[in-house]
């Protein structure tokens, strides 16, 4: 990965809580959970645990098939929840999961704005497909029609949640500049 993207996005992780990753950009902006499906009702009972409603994004991953469910919620908890005693199609046979958020309760949240969250998670589909290690199995949305205000966040964004991707394994390192990147992922896409 380029030293100067990895130094100006940064990556810490708490310490070690059984399977269950808890990490965040050093620009403090997203924070990460990654956990196993049995991880479930610990992270439900200790980080979102609070009255508050979370807002996030979050990925189920079946990783025998390596297919990817990717959802946005206004109420994380509940979500997660409902996840955890459903049997639908797409989250029947996940066995991980991932959330990313800003760790914040609804007040103090950048997600509250609500075209951001369907944005982002846009953006999570199309970085999953492109990198090819994963296969999202929902569509993308349409893009949600945003403020300049909030165009200049989720662009941000983006480009951190790639680098969040990329230290995870799914998807490909950021190399510089978004452009160069697109020129690699087509590169990629003609040897296959």
């Amino acid at each position: 990965m380029n030293s100067q993207v990895e130094g100006s996005l940064g990556w810490e992780a708490d310490p070690p809580d059984e399977d269950i990753l808890r990490a965040r950009t050093k620009l403090g902006r997203l924070r990460i959970w990654h956990l196993p499906r049995t991880g479930l009702p610990q992270i439900n009972g200790k980080d979102f645990a609070d009255t508050l409603a979370h807002r996030d994004l979050y990925i189920l991953v079946n990783d025998s098939t390596k297919e990817a469910y990717t959802g946005e919620s206004s109420y994380l908890r509940k979500r997660l929840s409902d996840y955890d005693k459903s049997s639908s199609e797409e989250l029947k046979d996940s066995s991980s999961m991932l959330v990313i958020g800003d760790g914040r309760g609804h007040y103090q949240s950048m997600f509250t704005e609500s075209t951001l969250r369907p944005y982002f998670e846009k953006v999570a589909i199309k970085q999953i497909s492109s990198a090819g290690i994963l296969r999202p199995v929902n569509k993308m949305k349409e893009e949600p029609k945003m403020s300049v205000a909030v165009q200049t966040v989720a662009q941000r964004l983006e480009d951190e949640l790639q680098f969040v991707f990329a230290k995870l394994g799914i998807a490909l390192p950021v190399v510089g500049d978004r452009r160069f990147n697109s020129i690699a992922l087509g590169m990629l896409d003609n040897c296959s």
